[in-house]
């Protein structure tokens, strides 16, 4: 299997695994070592380039049919190949596709619709956001997706299996772990063991938005209460500045008082020397 999925690259899902593994496929080149390119896949499924609407609603309708006929284990190899049966008519570029290629390209851009669900469920309505806070957009062919019925607000549908979690994160035993049914009672994964469900996640999410509005009402009542206190001292250092002024006016009136009063002093003591002075 290493030589299949090449070093360097994560396991893929068992039904991917089952694709490339299946009876006349055994010829079909690998993947490459974990690199970007399947032919507009890549790891995530950025290039919205790689389905058209047509060919999206084709496979759409293709994978409902083999969903209805339920082939057995051949099943994925032979809905693949139908699929790309169809994709090939409107564009001979699909027959360079190997049945895993189409496969990783189409389920990368269901993953990305479902973590857009699961976003729309914990954000309760509102704008949905990644973990780290930031705004997230509504991927490419969402509505046709959730129309065809491969994504729910209440639980997943379709023939694909629910969708892996990151390396590293397993039952213990080596197998990767699924994230379930979201919205459907399924449970994440907690690091470090334990596990907690859609329904304690999503409470806490609203405990945690509720504990934010409660500590910006504190906040904003801290700081009406400290501009109280501002106001309060403002008013008391204005009020002693006008005493200071009005006594320091005082003491200038009296200054100037008694000067007046020595001027006079000191006329009427030369009035009494010049007397003095012309008698003797």
């Amino acid at each position: 299997m290493a030589e299949l999925i090449g070093e360097g690259r994560p396991p893929e899902e068992d039904f991917i695994v089952s694709v490339a593994n299946g009876p006349g496929f055994e010829d079909q080149e690998p993947f490459g070592g974990g690199q970007e390119g399947h032919d507009g896949g890549g790891d995530e499924g950025d290039d919205d380039t790689f389905f058209t609407e047509r060919r999206l609603k084709t496979l759409l309708r293709k994978e409902q049919e083999m969903d209805k006929q339920k082939v057995g284990a051949s099943r994925g190899p032979q809905k693949w190949v139908l699929i790309r049966e169809a994709c090939v008519k409107e564009d001979r570029s699909f027959e360079q596709k190997t049945p895993v290629q189409l496969a990783e390209g189409f389920r990368n851009r269901k993953k990305k619709c479902l973590r857009y669900t699961h976003a729309l469920e914990a954000a309760g309505g509102g704008q949905p956001t990644t973990a780290s806070g930031l705004q997230m957009k509504k991927p490419a062919y969402y509505d046709l997706f959730l129309s065809y019925g491969h994504i729910s607000h209440d639980h997943i549908q379709g023939a694909s299996k629910p969708m892996v979690l990151p390396m590293g994160v397993n039952r213990g035993n080596g197998k990767r772990k699924s994230t379930g049914d979201i919205g459907g009672g399924g449970k994440l994964p907690r690091l470090g063991g334990g596990e907690i469900t859609d329904a304690q996640l999503r409470q806490f999410v609203m405990q945690s938005r509720e504990e934010v509005v409660q500590l910006r009402r504190d906040m904003a009542q801290e700081r009406a209460e400290h501009s109280r206190q501002l106001g309060e001292v403002t008013q008391e250092l204005r009020t002693l500045s006008a005493v200071l002024v009005q006594q320091g006016n005082e003491l200038i009136q009296q200054g100037r008082q008694m000067l007046l009063l020595v001027q006079r002093q000191g006329d009427n003591l030369m009035g009494v020397l010049e007397k003095l002075g012309n008698r003797y």
